[in-house]
């Protein structure tokens, strides 16, 4: 969930809440926008009337002034920063963090909301408010809050660890990220909207935006808690486990997460979760199940007793969104032990991802990442040679025959380095294989191949004429003119 979803969402996870609320505030929806201009003047202030209020002695007319601030961040015909300067700029935001505090319940949460709004603003608006000490004040204030305004926190954390790299250092030495993580430690003593939020929150921190996690041991800590809190949350999809899993996932480009997913025992839901209806998890889980399948043996291992290849072979099937990434999965797992390389030889994925090759009409993308499937599984079959008819039979030579007619070089160096590779190695099928190629039109298709004479496909025609010198020398001479 994005800074801005959060923002757009915040009237939504908050307003149903059973807080009692003002009079003012009934009819929130119904303020029309002409109004909330007049909140602000022409020299990008707030009307001088609402500062005053703001300032004044009587709990009423501060608390009306207050929700008219709030009103005018919440409002989406204006970006956040177009209105959270103006705000600034009047010298709002010390009474606002005056308001933080348990003294009355309808300041705390006005001024909450109108945090969380801020802090969706350019990142020097929201050093301003940092400025102020507001993080320590949230962090102090959130264990003995109402549950709205805990999520209102959560929600400013997040913001806080996902805008910049200054201010996530700032976020985790105040104690906010360790404010989030806490609550994924033990969700059984918050609310559902709370651990959504906290599991944002963490997973914001862990963007690729910026550097490196800054603490290697916080963020070991981060790694067990979440893979802690995943198999707590094994009976369905909730919002809360997608956050947990993208936040897993994206600590595992600067971390190895594998040995603690194997360790937490949540192997076979991660493998499972590849055919999850939200695109957005699905794509993270597949990332993750590419950096699981770097871990040895043992990884690898666990995933083929989850059926991995059968489920990966479900989501290439169902959702073509995600096929690109799923076979990045399948080729990175091609590159695997033999035991590995078998089961995709003898498997209908290896079926499906050839027939894909072999069709013209195919995204190019999609057909190159596909193309890998096949090239790692050669690799590991010239040194494995009793895995080579597996792969005949699932239909290999008739991919490769067919790549050879296509007008991309990429296309055509990988079906070069395959047939190469197959035909080069000894092993007892290669006269059949050399026979079916033949039958398939392949050396007619490679002498086509070495015809085509430009720079760009120098190398392809030095390969493909070596290919038919050893193996179908008839077809190896240049025709007469």
């Amino acid at each position: 969930m994005t800074k801005s979803a959060l923002v757009e969402s915040l009237a939504n996870r908050t307003l149903d809440n059973d807080e009692k609320r003002t009079e003012d505030e009934v009819s929130e929806e119904e303020l029309d926008e002409n109004e909330l201009e007049g909140y602000v003047t022409t020299d990008q202030r707030i009307h001088p009337e609402i500062v005053e209020a703001i300032h004044s002695a009587d709990r009423s007319t501060r608390l009306e002034a207050t929700i008219k601030i709030r009103r005018l961040l919440e409002c989406q015909r204006w970006e956040p920063h177009e209105v959270v300067q103006p705000v600034i700029d009047s010298g709002l935001l010390p009474e606002i963090v005056k308001m933080l505090s348990l003294d009355d319940l309808d300041f705390l949460w006005e001024s909450t909301c109108i945090v969380v709004n801020i802090t969706a603003g350019s990142t020097k608006q929201i050093f301003t408010v940092v400025e102020t000490g507001v993080v320590p004040k949230l962090v102090t204030l959130f264990p003995i809050s109402p549950d709205n305004v805990r999520v209102n926190i959560l929600i400013t954390v997040g913001n806080l660890l996902g805008d910049s790299k200054q201010l996530r250092f700032v976020t985790i030495r105040d104690g906010g990220f360790k404010l989030a993580l806490d609550v994924l430690r033990d969700p059984g003593d918050h609310s559902e909207k709370c651990v959504e939020s906290a599991a944002w929150a963490v997973g914001s921190a862990t963007t690729l935006q910026y550097d490196r996690f800054p603490d290697a041991e916080l963020a070991a800590q981060t790694i067990t808690v979440l893979t802690t809190f995943i198999r707590q949350n094994d009976d369905g999809i909730s919002e809360s486990l997608t956050e947990a899993v993208i936040a897993l996932q994206q600590l595992s480009h600067q971390c190895d997460v594998t040995a603690a997913i194997l360790k937490g025992g949540i192997t076979r839901q991660i493998v499972q979760l590849c055919t999850a209806k939200d695109t957005r998890l699905r794509e993270h889980v597949l990332r993750l199940i590419i950096h699981m399948s770097r871990g040895g043996d043992d990884s690898v291992q666990e995933m083929m007793d989850a059926n991995c290849l059968e489920v990966l072979d479900s989501c290439i099937a169902e959702y073509s969104l995600s096929r690109r990434t799923a076979y990045s999965a399948v080729a990175e797992l091609a590159r695997g032990p033999s035991s590995l390389v078998r089961a995709l030889a003898e498997s209908p994925l290896l079926s499906r991802i050839l027939h894909i090759l072999s069709q013209s009409e195919e995204n190019l993308a999609l057909k190159r990442e596909a193309a890998n499937v096949p090239l790692n599984m050669t690799r590991t079959a010239t040194s494995q040679i009793e895995l080579l008819d597996p792969m005949i039979k699932a239909g290999y030579l008739e991919a490769v025959s067919q790549g050879l007619l296509s007008d991309e070089s990429c296309m055509v160096a990988i079906q070069l380095e395959m047939m190469e590779q197959i035909l080069g190695a000894k092993w007892d099928g290669r006269q059949r294989a050399l026979e079916r190629f033949k039958a398939l039109d392949g050396p007619r298709r490679l002498r086509d191949v070495m015809m085509r004479r430009s720079p760009r496909k120098t190398e392809a025609v030095k390969v493909a004429r070596k290919i038919l010198e050893a193996h179908f020398p008839e077809y190896s001479k240049w025709p007469r003119v």
